[in-house]
């Protein structure tokens, strides 16, 4: 049994519900899509580096990953034929760009007689899951706060023991995207101050409330690249750390 897991805003193999439930099927073909078809969402330059060394990250760690360029929507049927895959698995993404595309995505796949499988990735608790009194949203922080509080939030989900990832003849290669910046190189001397996602990761499984303790000048850091709390939202942006549940 062979499944695609879609990585999207998830680029980690620790507590990555969708890779969890994947690998434990059989058989996975790990993808990536630079969807470029929403432009109010188009990554700037310094993500694009970011993105580059963190889906080199994730290669290395997977063993395979195939890289395509476009619209989920139109590729992921393709993927699936090519993979022979009987489904897909990906994390959910809350954007209103993301929630229509996937929403459309998961109704054809299932029409077509293929799993579609979503999972909660990257919150604690979903956006539909706490609700007033009158069963409408929470439009202030504290009472939601002392809501969510009541609940038994999910323990971090670790690594997969085994991984049989496969990667397809017709990706693409990372190289191909052009990420990096090169005339001029500006981003000259960033790797000594931003560490894209493995040793992050190797910090949050060691003392992640130590990690979120460190992240909090955040607020007066974000514009100096060289402060550790400003390549922590780096980090979170991409997912390839995710907030520690406890």
């Amino acid at each position: 049994m062979t499944t695609l897991v879609w990585f999207r805003q998830d680029l980690r193999l620790r507590d990555n519900p969708a890779l969890a439930a994947a690998a434990a099927r059989g058989g996975i073909v790990p993808v990536f899509i630079l969807d470029d078809s929403d432009k109010s969402w188009a990554p700037g330059a310094a993500s694009r580096w970011w993105l580059h060394h963190s889906l080199k990250a994730l290669r290395k760690e997977l063993g395979a990953l195939s890289l395509y360029r476009g619209d989920p929507l139109k590729l992921i049927p393709k993927i699936i034929a090519e993979a022979k895959a009987d489904g897909v698995m990906w994390n959910r993404c809350y954007d209103p760009h993301a929630v229509k595309r996937d929403t459309a995505l998961k109704d054809k796949l299932k029409k077509d007689g293929f799993a579609a499988e979503s999972f909660n990735g990257s919150l604690l608790v979903e956006p539909w899951e706490i609700k007033t009194g009158s069963d409408g949203p929470y439009k202030v922080f504290t009472p939601y706060w002392r809501s969510a509080q009541t609940r038994d939030f999910t323990a971090p989900i670790n690594k997969p023991r085994t991984i049989d990832a496969h990667r397809l003849t017709s990706s693409e290669t990372l190289e191909d995207w052009d990420l990096m910046p090169t005339k001029p190189n500006w981003a000259k001397g960033f790797d000594q101050h931003w560490t894209p996602a493995r040793p992050l990761q190797a910090v949050h499984r060691r003392r992640p409330r130590q990690l979120w303790r460190d992240a909090r000048p955040a607020r007066q850091t974000v514009d100096v690249p060289a402060v550790a709390a400003s390549a922590f939202r780096r980090n979170i942006a991409t997912a390839d750390l995710r907030p520690p549940a406890t």
